[in-house]
């Protein structure tokens, strides 16, 4: 199977949300800008998506990370709040941009980012009942 994603092209649809595990050796790079996107409203039944600049460019090797977000906590905000929040998950994005992660119900924060480019955060709710299939587009910029 083949998908067309945006200008990138044909790529197997098996690859496109591929990426390559992290342990704990990167870690956020927070930009001079940091965007908030909350799609907590619209659950999903599993997460994956592309990291894009100008909405249809890939951007690789952008560190993704997964992190808790429960009643009692709140988004990351700063590098100071990082310290209190425990990585779940975290992967580094192909060469499309693709990111994927194997969660159980919850609501979590994504924090994406590069050396030199802005940092952004994706509130989301993963719901196997009630959440849609859909990609997660993660926009990302760079850096001023």
């Amino acid at each position: 199977m083949i998908c067309l994603i945006g200008n990138i092209g044909v790529v197997d649809c098996l690859q496109k949300y591929s990426c390559s595990q992290e342990t704990s050796a990167r870690i956020t790079v927070w930009g001079h800008n940091h965007r908030l996107l909350d799609y907590s409203e619209e659950p999903v039944n599993l997460v994956r998506g592309l990291v894009l600049v100008h909405y249809d460019q890939p951007v690789d090797d952008a560190l993704v990370e997964v992190f808790d977000l429960d009643d009692a906590s709140h988004s990351l905000e700063k590098s100071d709040d990082l310290p209190t929040k425990v990585r779940r998950a975290a992967c580094i994005t192909n060469n499309v941009g693709g990111f994927s992660f194997s969660l159980p119900p919850g609501s979590y924060e994504l924090v994406v980012s590069k050396p030199d480019w802005n940092s952004t955060s994706v509130l989301i709710v993963v719901d196997p009942q009630m959440g849609k299939q859909r990609d997660i587009h993660i926009p990302l910029n760079i850096g001023y």
